[in-house]
């Protein structure tokens, strides 16, 4: 398991490289501008999961996040419904957000290389027909050793395994982040639902001393855990404070060449950036959501 995970990460590496370098080199020769600013875009969204994984090592996140999927199955023992309900809509809200995230991430990544395939095989033909050298910038916008279109099936082998580590590593990077906010604000919610009930109406004010003596525990129970809630915040918060920053600031530069793109490419070529542009709204909108969520529970 662990020469797995070493391995996805050095492949998402290697891949943020061969990107610079490929576009680099695509800045240097002076290509076309909707051929670079397509592989910048791609280059921003690569740099923001690399710095995301970088921060996640950094101060063991993927450790929170083990252990908010193995304490889940405490909601089961909960007595009050309301708190199971919460926890179902949240449940359900987090179902929605990746249903979202990954049909947008897989929507894009497949137009744009089912597009860039269709263009490989176009330009191969062009160049066996006309004896020519036509290079096709299509897919993922990487350094390849070999020509392109004389190597296709090395190329096609290349771009899906490109293809699996980007849906999969944006998916899972987003969600990272997702889960711990919308955790850390349902407890938040839980603390204010216990607290509730425990100065429910129905309480008798001259209740007997061990009943007094149970809301008393109870209540330092629930103070205690607030206290808990709230630091665990603020130290998540420290650990990951640039990553919301980079999301933004990246992710505005990645609209910024997309529309840009989309003024100069065909029809059929932009369909891609149209999905990849829902990407990056979803994204931008699970992070701000969640953030905001915190914000008011803590209220």
């Amino acid at each position: 398991m662990s020469d797995s995970k070493m391995f996805v990460k050095l492949s998402c590496l290697v891949f943020w490289l061969l990107i610079i370098a490929e576009t680099s080199r695509l800045i240097i020769c002076q290509y076309e501008i909707t051929i670079i600013t397509a592989s910048v875009a791609i280059l921003l969204t690569d740099t923001k999961i690399v710095v995301k994984i970088v921060i996640f090592l950094k101060h063991n996140i993927l450790d929170i996040v083990a252990d908010v999927i193995e304490n889940k199955d405490e909601i089961r023992t909960e007595h009050y419904k309301e708190i199971k309900m919460l926890y179902d809509r949240k449940a359900n809200f987090l179902k929605f957000a990746i249903s979202v995230l990954g049909g947008s991430t897989t929507g894009a990544v497949f137009l744009l290389q089912g597009s860039g395939g269709a263009l490989v095989l176009q330009d191969r033909k062009h160049n066996k027909l006309f004896n020519d050298t036509v290079e096709t910038h299509g897919m993922y916008q990487t350094i390849f050793p070999l020509h392109r279109n004389n190597h296709i099936y090395w190329l096609f082998a290349t771009e899906v395994f490109w293809s699996y580590l980007g849906i999969t590593a944006n998916i899972v990077t987003q969600l990272i982040c997702v889960i711990i906010l919308l955790h850390a604000a349902s407890r938040l919610e839980v603390l204010q639902v216990r607290f509730k009930h425990l100065i429910m109406p129905d309480f008798q004010i001259k209740a007997s001393d061990e009943d007094m003596k149970a809301k008393v525990t109870e209540l330092k129970s629930i103070i205690r855990k607030y206290q808990l809630t709230i630091r665990f915040i603020n130290e998540f918060n420290q650990s990951t404070k640039y990553i919301t920053m980079i999301e933004f600031c990246l992710s505005t530069f990645d609209m910024a060449s997309c529309c840009a793109s989309l003024t100069k490419m065909k029809g059929y070529e932009s369909v891609w950036l149209l999905f990849f542009m829902m990407v990056l709204l979803t994204q931008l909108y699970l992070i701000g959501w969640t953030a905001n969520e915190i914000r008011v529970q803590a209220s």
